[in-house]
């Protein structure tokens, strides 16, 4: 069975048995969002194996090294998780996202890209702050910058 179909079932069947243990208090609509996030997400990778229109060609020249290229998410995510607990959680998300588009933006860097980089973790920081704090109405760590 192809690699992808496979991992895509498999989030599926996750997301089915996540948001079946999640309660039915309203507490528990957060994870039960996040249930059906991975749930959806599995099916769209589960139908696209079965589509040849959905699946770019991959090259396998340089695969094996590919995973490389996720080391630095990986490194702003363990600072971030300090981070957020010394400067606050939402000052910390947006030096977070600003870092990954930063380092993994194609357009080189000008006046221009730099201003619609911040700008771009600007928006994504207010709407996670609208997720958080007024929709889901979730306490989140606050630090010296809060």
């Amino acid at each position: 069975m192809n690699t992808d179909r496979l991992t895509g079932f498999g989030a599926l069947l996750l997301g089915i048995v996540l948001y079946s243990l999640a309660g039915d208090s309203e507490a528990y609509l957060f994870p039960r969002f996040i249930a059906v996030a991975i749930g959806l997400l599995g099916a769209v990778i589960a139908a696209a194996t079965f589509s040849r229109v959905l699946l770019p060609t991959a090259s396998t020249s340089g695969a094996g090294r590919a995973w490389l290229k996720s080391l630095p998410v990986l490194a702003v995510f363990i600072a971030y998780r300090w981070a957020m607990e010394t400067f606050g959680f939402y000052s910390s998300a947006f030096a977070a996202f600003l870092i990954i588009v930063w380092l993994y933006a194609p357009e080189p860097l000008s006046y221009r890209t730099a201003s619609k980089r911040i700008a771009i973790s600007a928006v994504f920081t207010v709407a996670i702050f609208a997720l958080f704090s007024l929709l889901l109405r979730v306490q989140t760590p606050r630090g010296m910058l809060l």
